[in-house]
């Protein structure tokens, strides 16, 4: 009689546990944390400043993945967030990938910065420095200079040197150098960007760069954005160009 009172009162233990596992996610499940949020490594730079993120050729040169092309879908799109906690939950690549994106799509000259967070639930913020009207508009101003550009300066027969030739000389000719800006510290954000270079005609090392990268892509020769930095030297940070003929 004694061990069929214990037998019962384990079995009714044993039941109640069981109630109280599946009425209670947390319990059943793995133990919730607080949402976490990182703020963007580059914020510090500024909403204005567009300089190049990466310095590792390979980074660059690696194949896209889902978390690389969900993030360009965003930006190309002008998205305000997207959630790609089921590419990657580490921040550190997140924000890689997508300064990786923008290193190869110079065309997105109106990301910012500045107030895009990553949350360690997978939300991944996007924040523009114009609004999105305004950079629809300065969106096809762009696309129709290089429109115009190509159409006048590209003919059938060419070669990719003579292409490219073409191209450097157009910018060459037809932007300078923000030198005042540059001296005094004040350049604005598009001097930063192609369309700094391409519609507005002036911009610095970085604009030039994406400039001839935008429209050397636009025409089928492969180039990659470097940034170097020159420690021996006034200027920090140089772009240059790779192309593969």
């Amino acid at each position: 009689m004694k061990y069929t009172k214990i037998v019962v009162v384990f079995s009714v233990l044993l039941l109640l546990i069981a109630i109280l596992v599946q009425s209670n996610p947390v319990l059943a499940n793995e133990v919730t944390y607080p949402v976490q949020s990182f703020e963007d490594p580059f914020s510090q730079f500024g909403k204005s400043h567009h300089q190049l993120h990466s310095n590792n050729i390979q980074t660059i040169l690696q194949n896209n993945d889902q978390l690389y092309n969900a993030i360009y879908d965003a930006l190309a799109n002008l998205k305000d967030e997207i959630n790609v906690s089921s590419y990657s939950l580490n921040s550190s690549e997140v924000f890689d990938t997508r300064n990786k994106v923008l290193d190869n799509h110079p065309e997105i000259f109106y990301f910012t910065n500045s107030g895009s967070l990553f949350y360690s639930n997978g939300r991944l913020l996007f924040k523009y420095t114009y609004s999105k009207n305004e950079v629809l508009v300065m969106k096809q101003n762009l696309e129709n200079k290089i429109t115009q550009i190509i159409s006048n300066l590209i003919v059938g027969g060419q070669s990719q040197f003579e292409m490219e030739l073409a191209l450097h000389n157009y910018i060459i000719l037809n932007s300078e150098y923000d030198y005042a800006n540059y001296k005094n510290n004040t350049v604005p954000g598009l001097s930063y960007t192609a369309y700094g270079i391409l519609v507005n005609g002036i911009g610095v090392c970085d604009g030039y760069a994406k400039a001839v990268n935008l429209l050397l892509n636009k025409v089928g020769i492969e180039c990659i954005l470097w940034a170097l930095t020159l420690t021996d030297i006034k200027v920090s940070v140089f772009s240059c160009l790779l192309c593969r003929f």
